[in-house]
């Protein structure tokens, strides 16, 4: 998932939704959990690329944010084109999901 964000500007409001991801107790197995990581690059205008790397080995994870049009998935459908100076920037409250 990739978003644009700003720690300066106000952006859109952003959904309130939790996304809750089920531990997978398999026995004689350690629980199956998901990898989350996220890391973002600099943009000109004081803007972060910001992207969420999720994976879950048995749930499919819709993001939020993707339903409300404020983030893009890259995976496993990606995007013809992906312009981040055309996708709306989220302000701090954005960061906090």
């Amino acid at each position: 998932m990739v978003t644009v964000t700003s720690q300066e500007q106000t952006g859109p409001d952003t959904p309130d939704e939790v996304v809750l991801l089920p531990y997978l107790d398999v026995a004689g197995q350690a629980l199956a959990v998901f990898g989350f990581s996220a890391f973002g690059y600099g943009m000109t205008g004081g803007r972060q690329l910001a992207l969420q790397l999720l994976h879950h080995p048995y749930v499919e994870v819709e993001h939020p944010f993707e339903a409300a049009n404020l983030a893009t998935r890259l995976w496993p459908e990606p995007p013809t084109t992906l312009d981040p100076a055309e996708m709306p920037t989220l302000g701090i409250q954005g960061t906090r999901h």
